[in-house]
């Protein structure tokens, strides 16, 4: 009987040292893929930093066009009031002129205020998407970091070793 217990033991050492190789190679197997993983999302994330730099230029192109906008605003208004004065148009014609111009300022006004509110959804977007991305970098370099410690290691033969003493029960017979 201890022969084939012996026995045994080997075989399940045998196993367990066939099952750790198994493991190992799938923990790095896993590692590799999450450093891929890792590589990609920097990668991305590198991107996105240069499109929130585009959408911060854009913010800032969009407030400078709105100044202009706003300049040629008074511009025209003096101009208008110089040519009618010149010109001799008085009258209906120059409201007409000034109607004219008044709303077709009025409508790049707001266009730039559509632009503005989609430029403000975008970054909003973009700061949910920056969020979100940076909690799976931190879950995937945590991963990482995990899967690189050394794996507990538990043998068979540590468990013979450390076997409690059988218990003998005696009947009451």
């Amino acid at each position: 009987m201890t022969g084939q217990a012996s026995l045994d033991v080997m075989a399940l050492n045998n196993s367990q040292n066939q099952l750790r190789q198994t493991v190992q190679a799938g923990r790095q197997e896993m590692i590799d893929k999450l450093a891929v993983i890792a590589q990609d999302q920097q990668g991305w994330i590198s991107r996105f930093d240069a499109a929130q730099a585009k959408v911060a230029t854009m913010a800032d192109s969009i407030t400078a066009l709105e100044r202009q906008i706003t300049n040629l605003q008074g511009v025209l208004q003096t101009s208008i009031e110089d040519t009618t004065a010149v010109v001799g148009v008085t009258g209906q014609q120059r409201l007409q002129f000034e109607t004219r111009v008044s709303q077709d300022v009025q409508a790049m006004m707001d266009s730039l205020t559509q632009l503005r509110q989609v430029q403000s959804l975008l970054q909003e977007q973009m700061m949910q998407v920056q969020k979100s991305t940076q909690g799976q970098a931190e879950s995937i370099r945590s991963a990482l970091e995990q899967m690189k410690q050394p794996p507990a290691e538990l043998k068979v033969s540590d468990a013979k070793e450390k076997s409690l003493p059988a218990v003998i029960v005696e009947s009451a017979e």
